[in-house]
Order: C-alpha cells, then structure tokens, then sequence
C-alpha cells in the first residue's frame, strides 16, 4: 500500500518527488543572495501573498509573533489598510510572479512609497521590481508553488535578519533545515507504511474529514495542512486553534459526533500548561464521544522546527491522502476553472501597465 509504483502512476507529475527534495530545497534556499531593502527602524512588518505564497508570513508570526517587538501582520487582499505607512515594510510573495492580489498591493505600496521587498521565481512581479528599483529575490521554480515552501521561507528570512528589519535566532532557521533532512527518509515514499506516520495518518483519515485541532505555535502548520488536503487531495477539511477553539466550535460535538469527522491535533513536546491541559481536556471530551483522535507531533528543540517538521510530515500526508483517493495531487482545476470566470482578473494588469509605463 502507497509503494513507490502505485504513489507514481497516479501522481503523474512527480509531486512526491518534490517533497523528497525539500532538504535540498532549503539549502539551496539558504545558500541565495538576498537583496535588500533599504529601511530604518521599522516599526511593523507586513506580508503580501496568497495560498502557498503566503505561509512564509504565516510560519514567521508564529515563530517570532511572541518575541517580536513589532507587529507582523499576513496580508490576503488585494489592498494595504489604510494605517500603512513610512516605518511599515511590506514582504510581498508570489511564487509564480503573478498572483493578481499580491501584484495590487505591489501596486499600492510603490505608489504610496511604503518599504517594500519582494520574492518570486519570476514573472510580472519581477519585472516591475526591475523598473521601479525595488529589491527582488528570484527563487527556483517547481512544480507548483504549493511544493515551493523551502524556497520561499528561507529568503524571506534571510530578508528580515540582514536587512535588520527584526530578529531572527539564527540557530533555530539551522535546526529547522537539519530536521527537514532527518525526516526526509521516515517520510518518503519508499519507507511501507507500518514505518511511515505520514502514510498512516492517510490512511486514517481519507474516507473522512479531518478536523484539524493546534495551538498559537503551530497554527500555520494547521492552517497548511488544511490547505494542502484542499489541493493535493481534493477534499474538505476543518481547522481552529486552542484556546479559542474550546470557546466555540466544541460545541459543535454537543449532541454527538459524525462518524466521518476525524480529530487531528497538532501537538508539541514543551507545550505551556495552559495548552496542555486544554488538548488533554479536548482529547478527554473527544474520546468520550467514541471518537478515534489523531495525535502528531512536530519534532525539534525550538519553535521553527517543530513548525517545519510538522509542516513536511503533513505535507506528505495529504500527498499520501491524494493517492488513496485515486486522484492526481498535482492539477487544480477548480481554481483554474474559477479564475477563469472572474471578469476582473486582468484588472492587475492594467495598474501595472500604468506603473511601468510611469
């Protein structure tokens, strides 16, 4: 079950492939020149991007939200909010270089002269960075900018550490690539599934649908997970965080569970008390139930790499989901199918046209 033939002939694009280069990924990563913006002090950090784009921002406010003097705000929009302004620096994200939203708030920030850096592989979003003088990274293209996370995160923070934009514990972004590594075996496709936890974990929860359960560190991790069962595996799934979760959506197992909702909580060995024993608590009300709770644990001594390792496990997890689902992890055509239908789309466009033609 999920050996190599069967994994390959319904992911015919080799999206497994990918995922067992995220090591190299990472390094590689690490290895890039970074180009930077030129910022004084900064008083809030912004990131622009959508979808896979996006969870660069997303990983970087749970890892260092806590201990950041700042405000880092993750931005899903096609506008910047009105309280942006001189001291702000914004980190727009597009893998492609074309992502309508994070190229209209590219366009709002050169117009209102905000700090701005980008990341992309290329695209429209490079060329304006090349006219209008803002710092650009170019990154390597994969198969699809979901896969693309290493590639993206790691710029991002090299950005932010050499710019001096805000601090970055260095030695934990080290850790998080060398957990990437450790788990790179465990995780791939040649490991059979008895040895596999990702492959495991697939197999529990692919008749059904997952509710995805963590705590304020790994949130991203959650948040990605749910959305990498959305594309890879082409199914619905739930997600919230502790503690606001037990304030309102644990109600929704007041009167009984459905047998097809599966419980996965993202959990963490040095967990504070308060999170601990509200996911004992929860796990205590969900056994209660009959329900069969999914438990994985991200691995590492700090934050970030207990973030990464729940990340990759996850990842593989929903490709693993994909292939038992007898569908291929790789095309989305719901998404092309609907941006296809938006008559706004080229909208973008038009406001770059004016910025390059300025």
């Amino acid at each position: 079950m999920l050996e190599r033939r069967e994994v390959a002939k319904i992911d015919i694009s080799g999206m497994h492939v990918a995922y067992e280069n995220w090591a190299q990924q990472a390094e590689s990563a690490l290895a890039l020149r970074v180009n930077l913006p030129k910022v004084g002090k900064v008083d809030r950090l912004f990131f622009a991007g959508m979808g896979g784009s996006a969870m660069p921002g997303e990983i970087v406010s749970d890892w260092l939200g806590l201990t950041s003097e700042i405000p880092i705000t993750v931005r899903k929009d096609h506008h910047l909010p009105k309280f942006v302004r001189r001291g702000s620096l914004i980190l727009a994200i597009s893998h492609s270089g074309d992502t309508e939203e994070t190229l209209s708030i590219v366009a709002e920030a050169i117009r209102t002269k905000v700090d701005l850096a980008a990341i992309s592989s290329g695209g429209l979003l490079e060329k304006v960075c090349e006219r209008k003088g803002v710092p650009h990274t170019k990154v390597g293209k994969v198969l699809v900018p979901r896969v693309s996370l290493p590639y993206l995160l790691y710029p991002c923070i090299k950005i932010l550490r050499e710019s001096g934009a805000i601090d970055v514990p260095w030695s934990e972004v080290s850790n998080s690539v060398r957990i990437i590594e450790q788990l790179s075996k465990k995780l791939s496709v040649d490991t059979p599934l008895a040895e596999n936890p990702a492959k495991k974990l697939a197999a529990r929860i692919y008749q059904g649908t997952p509710v995805i359960h963590s705590s304020p560190l790994n949130r991203s991790a959650a948040l990605r997970f749910s959305a990498s069962l959305n594309e890879n595996a082409k199914m619905h799934s739930i997600f919230n965080n502790l503690p606001e979760l037990v304030h309102n959506e644990l109600e929704g197992w007041a009167n009984g569970a459905d047998t097809k909702e599966i419980p996965v909580l993202l959990r963490y060995k040095d967990e504070p008390p308060e999170i601990r024993s509200r996911f004992e608590a929860l796990s205590e009300a969900l056994s209660a139930l009959g329900l069969e709770i999914q438990e994985i644990w991200g691995t590492g001594s700090d934050s970030l790499s207990v973030i990464m390792s729940t990340i990759y496990a996850l990842d593989y997890t929903s490709l693993y989901t994909a292939i038992l689902r007898r569908v291929d992890p790789t095309p989305t055509t719901g998404i092309d199918s609907f941006k296809k239908r938006l008559k706004t789309k080229l909208d973008y466009l038009i406001q770059f046209t004016d910025i390059l033609s300025g």
